[in-house]
């Protein structure tokens, strides 16, 4: 276990994302932490709310700072705070901010307390940092950022052959969200359970080289077609393998289409 959760009366320094801001009392914030060492931790910051405070830059949702925690009998909060960025701060349009809302959202559900997530937070750091510049569609960074993290977190879909045949080149394959795999047009009559998507060859590429761990895995495009593909697939992977749906998506879906991404089907 962590030096920070071992020790009482101990100070740790960190640095970290802040994923999610709640009112605690008049004054205080309640904040979880994505951080470089010890994975998620719910941390108090006191004061934090009031004008003029040493924390208040800090603690801002999607800020990455360095933080002093003090913790005693399991309890942490933030002695010091340092802001290092503040993601999204040149360009607070609403997509955007709902985007990382969602990002947010999905790190929360898949980080461990008290548990080293140092890959973790590289991968939050890239994605937030792609999201905050991108000129691109920013539907495309959704979707790299859904299916990279949901690798991260173990969940990555076998998608290098055919689970049938070992074919590795087709115009149109199937990907079995249940299984995790990816069947030929010739052998997709053999999947069986929930969620079979088909895509064309522009989808499944897109696929293997975001799960290709040697490359920055938001270098690359897409034509249309093949990016709606790809939307569909990686945003029906979260939720089947994360068991829920988020607000968060349904509301970014609705800021871009209407009606929770309705328009969006429509054009599919």
């Amino acid at each position: 276990m962590s030096a920070i959760l071992d020790m009482n009366n101990s100070f740790e320094n960190v640095c970290a994302l802040v994923l999610r801001v709640s009112d605690y009392k008049d004054s205080d914030k309640m904040l979880t932490l994505l951080t470089d060492g010890y994975g998620k931790l719910g941390v108090l910051a006191r004061r934090a709310k009031r004008p003029g405070s040493r924390l208040m830059v800090a603690t801002q949702q999607f800020s990455y700072s360095r933080f002093t925690i003090f913790s005693y009998r399991n309890r942490k909060s933030i002695n010091e705070a340092e802001p290092i960025h503040f993601f999204l701060s040149d360009r607070p349009d609403i997509d955007r901010l709902a985007l990382a809302t969602y990002f947010s959202d999905l790190l929360e559900e898949v980080a461990d307390e008290d548990c080293p997530g140092d890959a973790l937070l590289r991968f939050a750091l890239n994605g937030f940092s792609v999201l905050e510049r991108a000129a691109r569609s920013i539907d495309h960074v959704k979707s790299v950022f859904e299916i990279k993290l949901m690798a991260i977190a173990g969940f990555a879909p076998l998608v290098s052959a055919c689970a049938s045949c070992g074919r590795t080149h087709a115009a149109k394959w199937t990907l079995g969200i249940e299984h995790g795999c990816i069947w030929c047009d010739d052998c997709s009559g053999h999947i069986v359970g929930d969620g079979a998507f088909e895509m064309g060859a522009g989808a499944a590429a897109a696929l293997r080289y975001v799960l290709d761990g040697s490359r920055n895995p938001f270098s690359f495009e897409l034509d249309d077609t093949a990016q709606r593909q790809f939307s569909r697939i990686t945003e029906a992977f979260v939720q089947y393998h994360l068991g829920r749906r988020f607000a968060s998506l349904d509301y970014y879906k609705d800021l871009r289409y209407g009606f929770n991404g309705n328009k969006q089907q429509e054009i599919r």
